[in-house]
């Protein structure tokens, strides 16, 4: 997936977590009848998280970068 000149590849190993519309461009490179392209969109109540975040295990820390809206990772 490409964002402006950032290239993010991601796989069945690792996850890919958009938190809001991007002008991405995807490109499935790997895909077949027998083993398709799965993909889940979530859309979340973010009142309800707010809500859950602080009796969350371990507490979610303080200093979360608020700049991105997507993040992968494995």
């Amino acid at each position: 997936m490409t964002l402006g000149a950032e290239k993010y590849d991601y796989d069945d190993d690792h996850y890919l977590l958009v938190s809001f519309d991007l002008p991405v461009f995807w490109e499935i490179r790997r895909a077949t009848p027998e083993v398709p392209f799965l993909c889940l969109t979530l859309d979340l109540d973010l009142l309800g998280i707010k809500d859950l975040l602080p009796h969350a295990d371990p507490p979610v820390p303080h200093e979360v970068p608020t700049e991105r809206g997507l993040q992968s990772g494995g």
